[in-house]
């Protein structure tokens, strides 16, 4: 087994709290709303991209950032009938809004992060085991902070585990 480098550590830091971010911008702004936000790290991912690697931004590219930003302040209400407002962190929507976009950097974070340890670990670790172990270690980071905060629902009986179990089974195989 390879020794774990700080690569690995920055993806499963990445990894966790991108959940624990999108798990909080769920809760507060919504499911839809979170995952879309979440998902806006194709727009960081790009600019990541042309800043370290220098990859050219094709005008396609940087419309569609444009365009996706423009839609996250539309989102986030930021644009009303009144014209421009005032973002306010006092609304808990507007509390997830921003979580969202944390979200969205911390996912293209450990997307990056991901692209690194591959090719560090080409040899000796298959994409696979590099997943399970980043997944594993962050599940472990989580669960703490779901007990230190209180937060963590377990399932009540041997019947509800097995459910546990299969869902994510099945998702995680033929999802």
């Amino acid at each position: 087994m390879p020794r774990l480098s700080s690569t690995t550590f920055g993806c499963v830091s990445f990894f966790a709290l991108d959940i624990l971010s999108w798990h909080r911008a769920v809760k507060l702004a919504g499911a839809g709303v979170g995952t879309i936000l979440a998902n806006t790290q194709v727009f960081y991912l790009g600019l990541l991209g042309a800043a370290l690697y220098k990859e050219r931004l094709s005008l396609r590219l940087v419309l569609g950032i444009l365009l996706g930003f423009i839609g996250i302040a539309f989102i986030a209400n930021i644009y009303g009938q009144e014209g421009w407002q005032e973002l306010s962190l006092d609304d808990s929507f507007n509390k997830g809004v921003l979580w969202g976009i944390v979200a969205g950097v911390l996912y293209a974070g450990y997307i990056f992060c991901i692209r690194l340890a591959r090719k560090e670990f080409e040899e000796d670790l298959s994409a696979i085991e590099l997943l399970s172990i980043v997944s594993l270690f962050s599940g472990v980071i989580l669960l703490a902070v779901g007990f230190a905060e209180g937060s963590v629902a377990l399932p009540p009986s041997l019947k509800n585990w097995i459910y546990v179990f299969l869902l994510g089974g099945l998702a995680q195989v033929f999802g």
